[in-house]
């Protein structure tokens, strides 16, 4: 079962049906932030404390969720904003109507369509051999020559009521993307690499953490897009997982609606995606199809956790990730069980509705979480088994056209 192929209208891939769960998790609110604010992606800090990106705004938020007075709200501390920097390249692939005008290159086929026209924030991606040092990927959605990776260093933060001014460095610029989305580190014993997901081109670039060196490290017809929604990205989250055999790099694609990943060699001079002994090419499995996913996460007994953004739930899928692919008993080509665990909460009715014959499901929508983007695991005794979502309040797809305040929820499964 595939998404979609409606070229034309801008409505959310389609997706297969979730299992309800009989008693929704239990959650938290960690900390709001005001309509308009799109919270994109998060990384958990080795002291338990949380970074979370604003696409919108190009800031770096941090979070404390285990202050002793529980006031998790007052520990909001902008850590670094990205602003304009020089002049902007005059070329532009999106208009005024936010329809794509023209392909940057022939035959790359990148739709475009501006989320905002300053410098976004993205991926927050911790280093796989320094900890607390972090990568970051900024730019302009649809301008090339504005995209770059950056350097975070948090090993010295102090937060308020004594806050340390951070710096955030610049490391190269990748001047042929035009939106750097999702990205993963692979630790490797001397090149290390930090994947970028460029969710027009369908393209992974690496960023070399030992030389600075960037490049395509991967392209393939199952990243790229399949539809002209212009706001609806090809690949999008990534996450690096080694299942105890075999290294791999899972990922989404929000326009294909599907959840696939590559195995990864990690033998040679530099980790390659594996290809096929016979055939010589790359393979990449789709493991789900009507899931349009953003980032994703993975715990240590294979379960994946898929933040569906605009269809407003967080998704997890039993087992999936265990050595030999799919979950036990799964035919070949079936589609692998899916269970709700972030979106729904027990219908909710006043007593004029109370008389008013109700849909075959108890859950409705939870206006609270609408929009979730990425997943975290905590990383604390306290918090270890409990999933940190960010969200964006609805912008993609608002729930009765209202957008709500973008939150940090704390999932405890």
């Amino acid at each position: 079962m595939t998404s979609s192929t409606n070229t034309e209208v801008d409505n959310p891939p389609f997706h297969v049906p979730e299992t309800l769960p009989e008693r929704p998790p239990r959650y938290t609110t960690i900390a709001t932030f005001p309509p308009g604010s799109f919270l994109e992606n998060l990384a958990v800090r080795r002291d338990g404390s949380i970074l979370a990106s604003d696409m919108l705004s190009g800031s770096i938020w941090y979070i404390d969720p285990h202050v002793e007075d529980g006031n998790t709200q007052k520990t909001v501390e902008l850590v670094h904003k990205f602003e304009v920097e020089g002049t902007l390249p005059e070329e532009s692939f999106h208009g005024d109507d936010g329809k794509a005008e023209a392909a940057s290159e022939a035959g790359e086929g990148e739709i475009h369509a501006s989320y905002a026209s300053t410098p976004a924030a993205e991926a927050i991606v911790e280093s796989p051999t320094e900890p607390d040092l972090f990568y970051l990927f900024s730019g302009i959605h649809g301008k090339k020559g504005t995209w770059s990776v950056y350097e975070l260093d948090m090993r010295s933060f102090v937060p308020a009521p004594k806050p340390t001014q951070m710096t955030v460095r610049c490391l190269a610029p990748v001047p042929a993307v035009t939106w750097l989305n999702g990205g993963t580190a692979i630790p490797h014993p001397t090149v290390p690499l930090i994947l970028m997901a460029e969710s027009y081109q369908g393209r992974l670039y690496s960023y070399n953490i030992k030389t600075g060196a960037v490049g395509v490290w991967l392209e393939h017809p199952l990243l790229g897009k399949m539809t002209t929604r212009p706001r609806w990205p090809g690949v999008n989250g990534l996450q690096y997982y080694h299942d105890g055999k075999d290294s791999w790099v899972y990922f989404t694609n929000s326009d294909r609606a599907i959840l696939g990943r590559m195995r990864v060699d990690q033998q040679g001079d530099v980790p390659v995606a594996t290809r096929d002994p016979d055939t010589k090419k790359i393979e990449i499995q789709s493991l789900a199809s009507g899931c349009g996913g953003d980032d994703l996460c993975l715990d240590g007994e294979g379960n994946i956790y898929v933040a569906t953004n605009p269809m407003n739930t967080v998704l997890k899928f039993p087992q999936l990730a265990l050595p030999l692919n799919a979950a036990p008993g799964q035919e070949e080509d079936a589609q692998p069980p899916r269970q709700i665990v972030l979106g729904l909460r027990r219908t909710r009715s006043s007593a004029e509705e109370a008389s008013i014959p109700k849909p075959d499901s108890p859950f409705e929508i939870d206006p609270d979480t609408t929009g979730p983007t990425a997943v975290a695991f905590g990383i604390t005794a306290a918090d270890e088994r409990d999933l940190y979502v960010v969200t964006n309040g609805g912008i993609v797809n608002p729930l009765d056209g209202v957008v709500r305040d973008a939150r940090v929820l704390r999932v405890h499964l």
